[in-house]
């Protein structure tokens, strides 16, 4: 029997088309998730400022940002902080706006500016808030030397491209991920047995047990989904994009995506809607990259599914708008 007889089964497969898991990278029980505090900031730094000195100026306090904001990363040519949702708990990748980013200067650095003598003050170096000019050259930039890239947000442990596992939460210069522990996790054994594998793989697949399958092709394509997502840091390039699809309506095909994802951010996943505009379309694929999740979800696709972004997303390992 397959599943145009039966109203009950649910198949799912792996290819490009509607993604649950997509390029942009990689639980437990539900928690809110608590952003680590990293490591002390380095004292504030002193800064003098000179007309003929921006560049300078702009170095100095780039490095007052690195040692200072521990906070602070950049991604895709933005500054970001990460910061906790309360739609699903797990923190995301925020660009720092403009308006805001004075305050941080100040936060790092203390702005001198040389004042001459007058006839109501002698000449000296005073304390003046951060630059516009300084500002607004340091936001605009796109890189920033020593200032961490991070790639990804992870609330789970994950396999990194040497075979470690990473699971000390804040963030990971090998990876590049932060980790942004929701719980407790068991240990894991440093040198596996096939015996420890099989029971992994049997509780992994406990929560999926009454889901009406197809057959078990499609239940072994679920395991890829779930391996893909925990193992993505270490894969280089592309993967492929997971489909949900089933014969009748109610067949548990959202439910189904979503539990995909609790497993892998450890925080579940908010859908998003697939636009039938191609341009709008990338501008979704672009908003959903730029919150740094391991996990996009695109629910109720109707139509065909394709379209120039969602191959890019698929197949290349940059992707802008």
């Amino acid at each position: 029997m397959d599943a145009q007889d039966d109203p009950r089964m649910m198949t799912l497969t792996e290819g490009a088309a509607a993604a649950v898991e997509a390029t942009a990278g990689h639980g437990a029980g539900q928690a809110r998730a608590q952003v680590p505090v990293e490591s002390a900031a380095a004292p504030r730094a002193e800064i003098q400022l000179a007309n003929d000195g921006l560049h300078e100026n702009i170095v100095q306090t780039i490095a007052a940002l690195a040692a200072g904001d521990p906070s602070l990363y950049q991604r895709g040519g933005e500054l970001v902080s990460i910061v906790a949702t309360e739609d699903n708990g797990l923190p995301i990748a925020r660009p720092l706006p403009l308006a805001a980013f004075p305050e941080r200067l100040a936060r790092v650095a203390t702005f001198l500016k040389y004042y001459k003598a007058s006839a109501f003050s002698n000449a000296g170096w005073r304390d003046v808030l951060p630059p516009e000019v300084v500002a607004k050259g340091i936001h605009a930039r796109g890189e920033w030397p020593a200032i961490r890239i991070l790639a990804s947000i992870t609330a789970t442990p994950i396999l990194r491209p040497d075979g470690t596992i990473l699971d000390v939460a804040g963030y990971d210069p090998a990876t590049r991920l932060y980790f942004a522990r929701q719980c407790d996790f068991p240990p894991l054994a440093a040198t596996p047995s096939r015996e420890d594998a099989r029971a992994a793989l049997a509780t992994l697949a406990a929560p999926f047990a009454d889901f009406p399958f197809a057959s078990e092709a499609h239940r072994s394509a679920l395991l890829a989904a779930l391996l893909t997502g925990i193992g993505r840091p270490a894969i280089r390039g592309p993967v492929p994009a997971v489909v949900l699809e089933a014969n009748v309506r109610s067949a548990g095909k959202s439910l189904l995506a979503k539990c995909i994802g609790q497993i892998i951010t450890g925080s579940g996943v908010s859908a998003a809607g697939f636009p039938s505009e191609e341009e709008e379309r990338g501008k979704t694929i672009l908003a959903e990259l730029r919150n740094g999740l391991p996990v996009i979800l695109f629910d109720d696709v109707a139509g065909s599914i394709g379209g120039q972004s969602l191959n890019r997303l698929l197949t290349a390992d940059v992707f802008s708008g």
